[in-house]
Order: C-alpha cells, then sequence, then structure tokens
C-alpha cells in the first residue's frame, strides 16, 4: 500500500514538470511571433526614413537586422539588409552599401529566389558604378537580368534590362545598349508606355554622348510627353536638360534659351541639389554657347559655391554616417557582452534546476528507499559544494572577460579615430584637387571674356594661345580629381578631349578628324601636366600653320611603351615645313615651350620622315625635380 502511494506520488510530480516545460515551451514560441512583427514594423518605419532622415534609417536597419538574426529568419534578415544598404548608399557610405549588398546576395542564393537575387545583383552593379569599376558593373547587371529571365515574370524583366541599358550607357557600350534597347522595345506590351519612354530617353543619353545630336533630338521628342505625365521629378528635369543640350550641340541657341523657363519651373519644384546643379550647369552652357560671356562667369561662380557645398554636405553625411557606425559598433559590442553574462546566467540556472530536479527526485526515492537516507544526503551536501564552486569561478571568469572586452573596446575606439582621420585626408587631397579645377575653368572664363572685348590681333593670338594652356592644365586637374591621388582615370579619354578643345577653339574641329591610341600607365601630376601642355602645344602648331581655311585632314597623337619609358608620336596631314617643327627652330614662344617641355620630360624631340608634320619623343615617367623647377 505504502509502495503504491509513493509512486503515485512521483509520478504526479513528472507530469507537472512536464507540463511547465510544456507551457514554457509555448511561452517561447509567442514571444518569437511577437519579435518577428516588431522587427517588421521597425524595418517599415526605416524604409520612410530613408530619404528624409537616412542616419536614423541606419540606426533602425541596424536594429531590425539584429532582431531577424537573433530569429534566424533569413527572409527578414535579407529584407533588413536591403534597408540597411538603402540608407548607406543614401550616406555616401559606398563601401559598407557593397558589403551590404555582397550578404543580402549570399542570404537570396540561400533561399533559391531569383527575384531576391535579382534585386541584390541590381545593388551590387550599382554599389560596383559608384565605385567607377563599370566593367564589374556591367557583369553584375547582366546577371541580374539572367536571372530574372527564366520566371517569365515580365514587370522583373524589363526592370533588369532598364537597368542593364543604364549600366551600357555608363559604361561607353553605345551598340549594345541600342541593341538592346531594340530589342526590349519589340517585346514591350503596346500600353506600356512608360517603360517606353524610359528605354527611349536611355538611347538619346546614349546618342548624345556620341554627339548624335539629330537622333537624340527624335528619340527625346518620343520619350518627352510621357515622362512629363507619368515620369518621376528627376525624370522630367532629366528630359528638359538634355532637349538643351540637343538644341546647343545642334547650334539653335536661341532655342535651348527658350527651354530654360520650363526647366527653372521644375527645378523648383523638385527643390533637390542634383536639380540645381544641373540648373546652373545648363544655364551656363546656355551662356557660353549664345556669348554672353558675363552671365557665364556668373554662372560659372555660381555653379562652383554649389558643388563647393554639396561637396561639403557629402563630406558631413559620409562623416556621420561613420559617427553612426560607431555608436552603432560600440552598441553592438555592449549587447554582445550582455548576451556573455545572459548566457552565463542561464546555463547556470540550467545547471541548478537539473540538479535540484535530480535532488527532488532522490528524495522521492529515499521515501521508498529509506535506508539510503544517509547516503542521499551526503551527496547532495557535495552537489552543493560544487556548485558554489562553480558559481565562484563563473563569477571570477566573468570579471576577468568584463575586463578584457573593456580593453577590446579602448583599442576598437583607437582604430576608429585612426580611420576617420585618414578618411578626412583623402577627402581634403580630392577637395584640392576639384578648387584647382574650378580655379583654372574661372580664368578660362575670364580669357575668353577679354578676347570679346580686344580687338587687336596680336593680343587676340596671345590671349587664344593662353585660353588653350589654361584649359589644357584644368584638363589634367580634372583627370587627376576623377582618378584620386594623382592615379587613375582614362588617359585616352583626357589626351582627346585637350586635343578637340583646340580645335574646337580654331573652329576646324568639323574638318579635321583627331585620332589618339594611348596606352593606360597612370601618370602622376608631374608627368601629366607638362605632356597635357606639350599635345596642346602641339596640336595649336598644327592648326595655326598646317591648315587653311579649305583644308581637311588629320591628326594623329600615339603613347606607348618604349622600354622602361614612354614614347610620344604626333602627326598630322597638313601643309608644314619641316623646318619649322626642327627642335633647333628658332620659331616663336610656341616651338621654344615645346622644347622646354620635352627637356622637363627628360626627352628630346625628334623630326620624322613623312607627309606633313610628323615628331616623336622618347620621355621618362620620372620626372626629376630640378628639371621641373627649371
Amino acid at each position: 500500500m505504502d509502495m503504491n502511494r509513493h509512486i503515485r506520488l512521483i509520478t504526479c510530480l513528472l507530469l507537472l514538470f512536464a507540463s511547465n516545460a510544456h507551457g514554457s515551451e509555448g511561452r517561447s514560441k509567442a514571444q518569437q511571433v511577437q519579435t518577428s512583427a516588431s522587427v517588421k514594423e521597425t524595418l517599415v518605419r526605416a524604409q520612410q526614413l530613408v530619404v528624409t532622415k537616412p542616419e536614423e534609417a541606419l540606426e533602425l536597419g541596424k536594429e531590425a537586422l539584429r532582431g531577424a538574426e537573433l530569429l534566424v529568419d533569413v527572409a527578414l534578415e535579407y529584407d533588413a539588409l536591403r534597408v540597411l544598404s538603402a540608407a548607406e548608399l543614401e550616406l555616401g557610405l559606398y563601401d559598407e552599401f557593397m558589403v551590404c549588398s555582397i550578404r543580402a546576395l549570399d542570404l537570396a542564393r540561400s533561399m533559391g529566389d531569383p527575384h531576391r537575387m535579382a534585386a541584390a545583383l541590381h545593388d551590387l552593379s550599382l554599389a560596383y558604378r559608384h565605385g567607377d569599376q563599370l566593367d564589374k558593373a556591367l557583369e553584375e547587371s547582366r546577371n541580374a537580368l539572367a536571372m530574372v529571365l527564366p520566371t517569365r515574370d515580365q514587370a522583373a524583366i524589363t526592370q533588369a534590362q532598364l537597368s542593364l541599358i543604364g549600366t551600357m550607357v555608363a559604361a561607353g557600350q553605345y551598340s549594345d545598349a541600342f541593341q538592346l534597347g531594340e530589342t526590349t522595345l519589340a517585346r514591350l506590351a503596346p500600353d506600356d508606355e512608360l517603360h517606353r519612354a524610359r528605354i527611349w530617353h536611355l538611347l538619346a543619353k546614349a546618342c548624345l554622348r556620341q554627339n548624335k545630336f539629330g537622333d537624340a533630338h527624335t528619340l527625346l521628342v518620343r520619350s518627352e510627353g510621357i515622362l512629363r505625365n507619368k515620369g518621376t521629378e528627376q525624370e522630367q528635369v532629366d528630359v528638359v536638360v538634355d532637349r538643351i543640350s540637343v538644341q546647343l550641340g545642334l547650334g539653335r541657341t536661341a532655342e535651348a534659351a527658350s527651354l530654360l523657363p520650363e526647366l527653372r519651373a521644375l527645378a523648383a519644384v523638385a527643390e533637390g541639389q542634383r536639380m540645381r546643379g544641373a540648373l546652373l550647369k545648363t544655364e551656363f552652357d546656355v551662356a557660353v554657347a549664345q556669348e554672353r560671356w558675363h552671365e557665364a562667369v556668373q554662372r560659372s561662380l555660381a555653379l562652383r559655391n554649389h558643388t563647393d557645398s554639396l561637396q561639403l554636405e557629402k563630406v558631413r553625411m559620409r562623416l556621420v554616417g561613420l559617427q553612426v557606425l560607431h555608436q552603432l559598433s560600440k552598441k553592438e559590442a555592449d549587447l554582445a557582452d550582455l548576451k556573455g553574462v545572459n548566457a552565463e546566467f542561464t546555463r547556470t540556472i540550467a545547471e541548478q534546476r537539473n540538479g535540484s530536479l535530480f535532488l527532488l527526485i532522490f528524495l522521492c526515492a529515499t521515501i521508498v528507499f529509506a535506508a539510503f537516507l544517509f547516503i542521499s544526503f551526503r551527496r547532495g551536501r557535495r552537489m552543493l559544494a560544487r556548485l558554489g564552486h562553480k558559481n565562484r569561478l563563473i563569477k571570477e571568469q566573468s570579471e576577468e572577460i568584463r575586463l578584457k572586452n573593456l580593453e577590446l573596446e579602448r583599442q576598437n575606439m583607437r582604430m576608429t579615430e585612426a580611420m576617420l582621420g585618414e578618411e578626412q585626408k583623402a577627402i581634403m587631397l580630392q577637395e584640392v584637387h576639384h578648387r584647382v579645377k574650378n580655379d583654372l575653368q574661372v580664368v578660362d572664363s575670364l580669357l575668353a571674356f577679354q578676347l570679346e572685348e580686344s580687338n587687336d590681333p596680336v593680343i587676340l593670338r596671345v590671349l587664344r594661345d593662353a585660353k588653350g594652356r589654361i584649359g589644357a592644365m584644368a584638363q589634367v586637374q580634372e583627370y587627376l580629381y576623377r582618378g584620386g591621388h594623382g592615379v587613375g582615370g582614362s588617359l585616352h579619354e583626357h589626351i582627346e578631349r585637350v586635343g578637340r578643345l583646340v580645335l574646337h577653339s580654331f573652329g576646324i574641329q568639323d574638318r579635321i578628324s583627331l585620332q589618339v591610341n594611348v596606352c593606360e600607365p597612370g601618370f602622376g601630376s608631374d608627368v601629366m601636366i607638362p605632356l597635357s601642355l606639350l599635345v596642346n602645344e602641339l596640336v595649336t602648331n598644327s592648326a595655326k600653320h598646317a591648315f587653311n581655311d579649305s583644308v581637311s585632314g588629320s591628326i594623329t597623337i600615339v603613347i606607348r611603351p618604349a622600354g622602361n619609358a614612354h614614347e610620344l608620336i604626333y602627326s598630322d596631314t597638313g601643309t608644314i615645313s619641316e623646318a619649322q617643327v626642327r627642335p633647333d627652330h628658332p620659331g616663336g614662344f610656341g616651338m621654344q615651350l615645346i622644347g622646354a617641355l620635352a627637356q622637363q620630360l627628360n626627352g628630346e624631340l625628334r623630326t620624322l620622315k613623312g607627309a606633313g608634320m610628323a615628331v616623336a619623343l622618347v620621355f621618362s615617367a620620372q620626372v626629376q625635380r630640378s628639371r621641373m623647377a627649371s
């Protein structure tokens, strides 16, 4: 009888423990559902603040990402990464934006969702475009299109094709952009006017970059009406700006000026920094085309002030973003410490609960087995002693971990401060290059204004030559500013731009073709400045003496490696005597300057045999400081 009663008591205790465990599991599931809803609500708030308050959106995105990681919800973590990357893009944190895009792509691949993979690939392509890695941007845009093609989702496919066309235009692959644009237009539904207009607008931009103003005008006329009614504010402004550029390219300055009031009205409604900059740049171009030099100088100064303020705002946003990331990293470190302490406490409580359960079962068993009471008592005391010893060890280890975490925190703060200092130096150096370029452009505009005021042929020739040299130096500063720290950029485009500016200044760009074949060695400023001035003087010499009013011809510029040095070969098909280009010919200031620039490049000009003028110069990429000073 007594034995059966004890067995029933033990059975009731076990059932009570099982019911408590089941209740704990139910409460845990309810907490997970509540946490998931809270994370989704945080993501919605962050998405709403991305454009207006990107700093707050960045912090909310980090908070949502931590919640999704705790829930081990891959889809929710992907959504949090997309919102977080949008805030980083708005703040100008392009490195962090690329990292988030790669993480989102990995999660999308783990889920096997082609739409999510295509969206992540689009973000990654955009990150490469901001980093001027256009080849990789094209590759990721093509991957995004290939990802959605098997889904047969026409809306997603059209969006991916639009993104790829825009990337092709930015990378200069215009023929591929036209081919893909025509294919996409053929497959669009007849009522899909908005996407059709956007494709026409992108193809018009490609025509503008190739100076095909007639084709660009036709495409803009097709897209203008649709984008004006259904497009975004940015698209409406871009259409008007491109129309003005087309009119200027066609020489219709009056029609271009008549479009300025419409552009001002759209920019006033949009109220964006980019809108303001586009308006000032367009007004400057129109003033230059109409030879209203006083207004052009005013617009140039206003554009410079606007660009400076925009650069300072970008720097401020970048610093704010880095500070927010630093604060979030600190919070994450604190949260990790709290998680570690909580895990230790949870483990200790679990051990104590297991010990208590074991002790309870053991005590219940002692009712049945009274003979083992003394042994059970001794075992219980030993277990309590071990638990106390473990608690002391846990406390000591927790204190050691806390001290180590504090030391790691201090080291992280020192590293963050050092990184912020290096970032600020890089930004200041880039700002110096930008300001020098702007100052040279202002001097160029002032010389153009002075050319209009003077009637003396000698003074006009001197001012025009000085304007060409200032323009060449401005192009060098733009090359250095775009390349960063004096290295990089496209040397081919730079040399071609210098030559075309000279031909345009003499008004012979329509009958003299310019062919440039240049390697990309990555020269520094000590080589770029004399090299650009030398090319400018050679093209100027050909424009002055080699081609009369009725002669057409071509100019060829080649820069190629020559052993440990580089070789410049310049030739034209004009009618100039060989004596006029010999290094020892006692010519004017231009030929003297050509010889001095060749010496500064540690080289010597050689006259080559052939029709027209042909010279060669072997120079070193390491210019001696002493010669630069001379």
